[in-house]
This record gives C-alpha cells, structure tokens and sequence, in this order.
C-alpha cells in the first residue's frame, strides 16, 4: 500500500474563515471540531484518529432535511409553461438534480453514517469515516462525482446591484426561498420567459444544492450571476454545495455530542435538520460500501453523475441499519475509496479537480482511550439513575402483581366460606329432620363424620369391628359430632356455628370419641 501524500506546509492546515453566510448557507466556524489532532507519525503511513461518537453509543434519531426533490419538481411543473420547464432542465448547473425523484431520504442511514466520522482532517477538508476497521474518504473529489456539479474556481462575488431585485424585490429587506416560491407560483405576471427561468434557476440552487430552511435569507450577490444565465452556468456552484454539507455533517456530529451531555428525559433519542445536500452522503456510502447498497438502495444504471444511478426507499430503520453496519464491520474489504472512470475524467470539470494519483486510505490506529473526565463521571451518573429507575419499575410491577394475587386469594376465601355455611347449612338440616323422627330417649343421637379413612371400633354389645363414616373438622384433634336434639344452626356464619357446635358438645375432640367407642 503506498503511503499517503502529505501535504505541503502551505496547503496542509486549510484556512476556515470565521462564521460567514454564503447565499442562503451559514457556514459556521468548524475549527473546533475539525482541528489537526497531534500526530504521532512512526510511519508516514501511519497515523492515530479518535471517533467522537463510539459505536455504543449511537442512539436513534431523527434527522431531517430541507430537499423535497418530488414536491419540488412538481411545483415547476404546475408554475412553468412546457417551453420555460424545458428551458429549466437545459441548464447544467441544475438539470442532473431533477432526475432524483427515486432518491428518497434515508435519515436513519445517514446519522449512522455521520456517527462514525473521525476526528483528522490533516489531509485537508476531507471528510474520514470509520467503518470496521478501515476508513474511506469522502471529500470534494467523490462529492464532485456524485454529484456533477462544479467544484473548482473562485466563488467570489462582488456585491452589485441585481436587476431581478431591484424588479421582483425591491419592498423587501431579504430575498429567502418563500419569496421565490412566490413570484414563481404567479409566472404569469413575470415580464418574460427569461426571468421565470431565471428566478427558477435560482429557486432550484437554493432548494436541492444549498438547501436551507424556507425564512433563511439569501446572499443578494447570488442574484448577479442569474442576471445572465451562461454566468450563472459557470459559477462554482458545487465549491459552495460541498462546504455546505460538510459543515452539515460536522455540525450533526457536534449536536449529537451537545445533546448527550443535557440530561434529557427522553436521552435515547436526538433531533438535527441538515442543510446543504445530504443525499450526496448516501450516494457515497452505495458506491464504497456494496453491503450498505443491497440493503437500503438498488443500482438500475451507470449513469454520470452517479447519484442518478441509484434509488432508495425512505422508509429505513434504524435497527436494520445498525445491524447492516456491524456485518459490514465483518466483512467489508479492506480499503474502499471511490476512483473515477475513464468518462468521468473526459468531463473538464472533474479533469481539473481529481487527483490524477489519489492518495490510497492509509493504515490508521485508534488512540488510547483517554482517562474518564468529568463529562464522562457525569454521564456514568445518569446512567446508573436510569438502572435505578428501571429496578423502582420493575418493583412496582412486582408489587402490583401481588396485590392482584391477594386479591384473588381473599375472593377464593369468600367462596370457600360461602361453601362452608352451605356444608353446615345442609348438615343442619339433616340433623333436624331426622332429630324430628326420633323419641325423647334418642335425643342425644350422634353421628360421626372423620376425614381420615374408615375405621373400625369395638362397640360394648358385640365384639364386632364396626365401621364408622368420615369425619369433618377444624383441625387434627376434633371430630364433627351433630347432636339431633340441637335443631337448625343454618343462619350461623361458620366461626359462630363452629363455636355454637363446639360448645354444645356437638364438636368434641377424638380422645373423647375414642373413650366412648372404648365403653
């Protein structure tokens, strides 16, 4: 494996400007988060990188972003005549980004992509991802190849007056994509086709390349080069799309991170919108990962620029990704970069940017993981407060599922004393009835019921075993003995009537049956 071209003194560490607005775009200071980190370089090609985001902790989110490519091309469709639609998508700068109609947004993809960005950018503005164990790049050269644009050139402007402004817009105090939209909805009322495709032209730049919230201003110099639409052609306008949506990703890295660190009530789950072009991204990851590819998109032609090779469906998960990426972890080959082809390279623009000798991913190792700080204190905190509460949880759960047994055991008491009081009920009244039948000499007629098996004793007339009937009672050492000249005892409740029977003799204990039997 060569090793990796370095960059001169010169070019090695990339100006970034302070905080600044290009068109509708704000471009924030990334300094911070992109920082060369200090290299340890034993060999040129090999040098250490941290993640800022692990793979353990890449939680769900949601993600969403400004380009509706579907609801876009059907309002040109509805505003624009069939001569000024077609003079539209003649134009280079634009046309390729209205066949993406098949290109739905997977934003559960994307942030598990944008998760494994690493920290390095010594190579440039480059953007490196980790995946497995290897990286891949993606930068202004691949964003180049996916998406046609032109990404070489100077993208500065004076500020001139704009004639479209001056004639569309003058009672405003900013131009945003609202306002576009419209003057557009009304190209009726506009004074000639070269405006509505002007304006058009304008409205499709600031909607799919440099997309950004509808209210956000844009610069008013970008009206300029619409005042002549072969300018307009020729502007760098992919220099702008890429630092748009490389500030996006970083910057969803750097929310991602911020919201960890707030203790949320929901902390499983992040919500970012992201401007500039981020399909570009998932474009990338088809090319480079093949896995990724046949999960989430299908090829149906090599087409150039590339994003119009694929399609995808919107309606991604986040669980499928995750486990996607892990079998890629596996099994992806080692190395992957995107390279351009013969009839990519005949393309002037692509000539001009491409490395005619890019530079082969190098052989980087991960950093020592540094000491936990207090960040790290704090989020072990939080996490064992969510163990806890999940354990009171579950303890509730416990606790209410044995109030539902208690419950369910006293209901079976009340029917088992329900069936008692029936039990004496009916004992009682046969007793009384054949107490009734029965001479004054007999009044003391007992029977005895024994829940123990039949046994036999010795009566005092014979020497005879006889065989007496079961018995019921309370406990081991009573017997049921039901006195016929007691009468009914059926309104008892059963602890009063087992007193009652208890009293009378009525219920005696088995020493005192045995003596009986024995006499």
């Amino acid at each position: 494996m060569s090793t990796p071209r370095i960059m001169s003194e010169k070019n090695s560490s990339p100006e970034i400007s302070p905080k600044r607005t290009q068109g509708e775009i704000e471009v924030n200071d990334t300094k911070k988060f992109m920082s060369s980190p200090e290299m340890n370089i034993a060999d040129p090609g090999m040098v250490q990188y941290n993640r800022r985001v692990p793979d353990t902790e890449i939680t769900r989110a949601k993600i969403n972003t400004f380009v509706n490519i579907k609801d876009i091309c059907t309002k040109l469709n509805r505003w624009l005549t069939p001569q000024q639609y077609a003079a539209v998508i003649d134009q280079r700068c634009i046309k390729q980004f209205l066949g993406l109609s098949t290109l739905g947004w997977a934003g559960q993809l994307f942030h598990n992509i944008v998760m494994r960005l690493t920290d390095h950018s010594w190579m440039g503005d480059a953007l490196w991802f980790e995946v497995g164990e290897d990286l891949g790049r993606f930068s202004i050269n691949e964003f180049c190849l996916i998406t046609g644009m032109k990404c070489v050139g100077s993208t500065h402007l004076p500020l001139v007056e704009s004639r479209l402004i001056t004639r569309y817009f003058s009672t405003l105090r900013g131009v945003s994509r609202e306002h576009l939209e419209l003057q557009l909805s009304n190209a009726a009322n506009l004074d000639n086709d070269d405006d509505a495709v002007k304006l058009s032209l304008l409205y499709l730049t600031f909607s799919i390349p440099l997309s950004n919230a509808n209210s956000v201003k844009i610069d008013p110099k970008f009206f300029a080069p619409a005042d002549n639409i072969a300018e307009f052609n020729d502007f760098p306008w992919g220099v702008l799309s890429w630092e748009a949506t490389r500030t996006a990703i970083c910057n969803s890295v750097e929310n991602t991170v911020a919201s960890k660190r707030i203790h949320l009530k929901k902390n499983d789950k992040v919500h970012y919108s992201v401007a500039g072009f981020p399909h570009a991204l998932l474009v990338w990851a088809y090319e480079t990962l093949p896995m990724i590819a046949t999960k989430f998109s299908s090829k149906y032609e090599h087409a150039i620029p590339r994003m119009l090779s694929w399609t995808t469906a919107d309606n991604v998960k986040f669980d499928d990704v995750m486990s996607a990426f892990t079998e890629v972890g596996e099994k992806q080959p080692k190395g992957f970069v995107m390279m351009p082809t013969e009839e990519e390279l005949k393309d002037p623009w692509v000539a001009r940017l491409y490395l005619k000798n890019p530079s082969v991913v190098p052989k980087l190792h991960p950093k020592t993981p540094a000491p936990p700080t207090s960040s790290d204190t704090n989020s072990e905190w939080r996490e064992f407060q969510k163990d806890i509460r999940g354990e009171v949880v579950s303890i509730k759960k416990e606790v209410v599922s044995i109030k539902k047994n208690l419950a369910s055991i006293k209901k079976g008491q009340t029917k088992s004393n329900k069936l008692m009081r029936r039990v004496i009920k009916m004992l009682a009244a046969n007793v009384s009835e054949k107490g009734q039948g029965k001479g004054q000499g007999e009044a003391h007629t007992s029977f005895h019921f024994s829940s123990s098996p039949e046994t036999k004793v010795q009566t005092p007339k014979s020497d005879a075993l006889k065989t007496t009937p079961p018995h019921i009672g309370t406990g081991s050492q009573y017997d049921v003995i039901l006195d016929s000249a007691l009468g009914p005892v059926a309104d008892m409740g059963v602890q009063a009537a087992m007193e009652f029977l208890t009293a009378n003799k009525v219920i005696v204990s088995r020493e005192d049956v045995k003596a009986d039997n024995n006499k």
